[in-house]
């Protein structure tokens, strides 16, 4: 299964950079997911097919499956519903 995240320029969306990394590290098996990260300023023919409010947003497929303030179990979660499919 594949997760893409919009991500932009603000200070969530370098926090949600951050929690990921951890993430990898915590969680070596994450790595074996597809994350496709899109730029909110410079992807945005791609964004348009995705249903947002605001960035950081994780979609699993083309559902959306976190978006706004990011936390670290938010973000895991999206990894963990995304290893069962």
């Amino acid at each position: 299964m594949k997760i893409t995240a919009i991500m932009g320029d603000s200070i969530y969306c370098r926090r949600a950079t951050e929690i990921l990394e951890g993430l990898y590290k915590e969680n070596p098996q994450y790595k074996k997911i597809e994350l496709v990260i899109l730029d909110e300023n410079k992807d945005v023919d791609k964004i348009r097919e995705f249903s947002y409010m605001l960035a950081p947003a994780f979609f699993i497929g083309n559902r959306i499956a976190f978006c706004g303030l990011p936390t670290k179990n938010g973000i895991d979660n999206v990894f963990k519903r995304a290893m069962k499919l």
